[in-house]
């Protein structure tokens, strides 16, 4: 069997990256499989979140495939493959003086041609950002910020903006990048920014109706009303099926002095460029996230490749170390996680002997799962009891404040099967309609204000069943009550809804961008390839008062010192090494 047929049949290739390979191989009458290896596992590298393939890691990138089949193939060396390549003709190096062909050769990287030509742009408009202001800075009161926000760790805030037309607010939960931001925004139009040349954009629906609440609150008036937050594909005029073009480019700029982006770490490549093609030059823009969390299931973790740079890290970014809202203990789990030198042992040590904030099961027992799903049942039989009795704002309430996820979806100890023993135990079967019933909106219907990740609980309303959102914007469901603190719930007809799923337990995912105030997280106790150190990061930090954690020390261990790896040249183009610079 040849070589792109043994990769298909263990999974590593799909049909397309196998045709692909082969149609270029008839073009230019190349029959070696392992020069069209190249272009094979060039179009499977976005699949799997790579923006190229990397000969110095590819072996270590496939083998999570390979080690989920059990199958044992060998590619050929680095060295072999680059003196194989060497005069084919659909390989070349980038120009700008000259026709590019499909496969683009960087050094011992090599990219499908839009992903490349993706990445230099998107570095060159960095690159250039980071070295000049904005003139607009000039009539805002940069000082001000200090007064609006009462922190004293934003020191460097002025001189970024300043010096540069981007800023990067980083930092873990609960360190206030959302209100900082918000904060930015107030002082830009107190300073005569008007608010309809100010965007807010979020990759997700649910993420960009958060950043309206907190903006909401901040700003209190009509600017607040003439800020819309939205996603960014909305925004942009960018279409899922054609995410290579916009409605904005650098011909036909989108009219803004200013662009805040949160949750920036799930934004991919190239969805990213488009955005930053789509601005005017002088637009000032503040990208909010978390390096740390898992990345966009698409092609590339940008946010990460900006913070490693020393250019934009020295030049752009804040990172915000105080935590407002986040227990000590958790908190010192993420840090755990993320320090200076790998400490998987001090990690499971201190989870081991932590505080009653935090519960650790090592799978020990044999009755380990059943313990797993007691925990979330004596939540959720509360939640069933006030569900059924009509006491709407006590159900809601619930899911704020608990949360139990899994790193997986499918199998055993994923949350589907897991939803399916949930709800078992509350005594129901499959697919009925019950007040208690925990579902999560899996497609935005801007319509109706729901979005993908929405939670929702069916509730009884008199006689009937209805589906109860929470709700923090102006917008109004089927029909709305107010609650305390002045949110409201908006009931739905359960049987008109967008495309949902169970979601007593969802996957560590699907939880990005939330927060609760309990957490249970389960890992498998078999390892797998998702087990990184970005899932248990994650998972950790949706918790901010309780966690109990389901896992054998050795996953932990295999978690903390497996960091994702995403072959990618943004930073290095960033850096300025002057590659194919103008």
């Amino acid at each position: 069997m040849d070589l792109l047929d043994r990769l298909y049949k263990a999974g590593v290739l799909n049909r397309v990256d196998v045709e692909f390979a082969r149609l270029l191989g008839r073009i230019s009458k190349m029959e070696d499989e392992k020069v069209l290896l190249i272009p094979a596992l060039a179009s499977r590298a976005p699949r799997v979140g790579e923006v190229c393939v990397d000969l110095n890691n590819v072996n270590e990138s496939i083998q999570m495939d390979l080690d989920e089949t059990e199958v044992d193939i060998s590619l050929p060396s680095k060295n072999e493959i680059l003196k194989l390549i060497e005069g084919v003709e659909f390989i070349s190096e980038y120009s700008d003086k000259s026709e590019p062909t499909p496969i683009i050769r960087e050094k011992e990287r090599f990219y499908l041609y839009r992903y490349f030509k993706d990445e230099m742009s998107l570095a060159r408009i960095i690159s250039k950002r980071i070295k000049n202001k904005s003139r607009l800075i000039e009539n805002v009161d940069l000082p001000s910020i200090k007064q609006l926000t009462q922190r004293d760790d934003i020191k460097g805030l002025e001189g970024i903006l300043n010096s540069s037309s981007l800023l990067l607010i980083t930092g873990g939960p609960g360190t206030g990048k959302t209100t900082l931001a918000s904060s930015i925004i107030e002082c830009f139009i107190k300073s005569g920014i008007h608010a309809d040349r100010i965007g807010v954009v979020a990759p997700t629906g649910r993420a960009a109706a958060r950043m309206g609440e907190v903006i909401s609150e901040k700003l209190k008036g009509v600017s607040a009303d003439e800020i819309r937050p939205t996603t960014i594909h909305r925004r942009f005029g960018i279409h899922p099926d054609r995410p290579f073009y916009a409605r904005y480019d650098t011909s036909n700029p989108v009219d803004l002095d200013l662009l805040v982006m949160d949750e920036a770490s799930m934004v991919d490549l190239v969805t990213m460029t488009r955005v930053f093609e789509g601005l005017p030059d002088d637009c000032i823009v503040i990208m909010i996230g978390d390096p740390d969390q898992l990345a966009s299931v698409q092609a590339g973790s940008v946010l990460t490749d900006l913070c490693r740079s020393s250019s934009v890290h020295n030049k752009a970014e804040l990172r915000l170390k105080r935590r407002f809202r986040f227990n000590e203990s958790i908190g010192r789990c993420a840090d755990l996680i993320n320090g200076d030198k790998e400490s998987p042992d001090e990690f499971v040590n201190f989870i081991k002997s932590s505080s009653n904030s935090i519960k650790y099961d090592d799978l020990s027992k044999p009755d380990w799962m059943d313990s797993a799903i007691e925990k979330a049942y004596s939540k959720y039989i509360k939640l069933k009891e006030y569900a059924r009795d009509g006491k709407v704002e006590d159900a809601v309430r619930i899911l704020s404040e608990f949360r139990f996820l899994s790193a997986l979806r499918r199998g055993r100890y994923g949350c589907e099967a897991i939803n399916e023993r949930i709800k078992k135990r509350l005594g129901e079967s499959k697919d009925r309609w019950f007040a208690g019933r925990v579902i999560m909106i899996t497609n935005n219907d801007t319509n109706r204000n729901l979005f993908n990740g929405d939670l929702g609980v069916v509730v009884r309303v008199g006689e009937g069943l209805k589906v109860a959102f929470p709700d923090y914007s102006k917008k109004s469901g089927d029909e709305t009550m107010g609650v305390d603190k002045g949110k409201r719930v908006r009931f739905f007809d359960p049987y008109n809804l967008p495309a949902f799923e169970d979601a007593f337990a969802t996957t560590i995912h699907k939880a990005q961008g939330s927060e609760a105030d309990e957490v249970v997280l389960l890992f498998p106790p078999d390892d797998s390839p998702i087990l990184t150190r970005e899932i248990l990061y994650t998972g950790i930090t949706r918790a901010k008062e309780n966690l109990t954690i389901f896992a054998k020390p050795e996953i932990i261990r295999k978690c903390i010192t497996t960091p994702i790896k995403r072959s990618s040249g943004l930073r290095e183009k960033i850096d300025g090494l002057k590659i194919h610079s103008n």
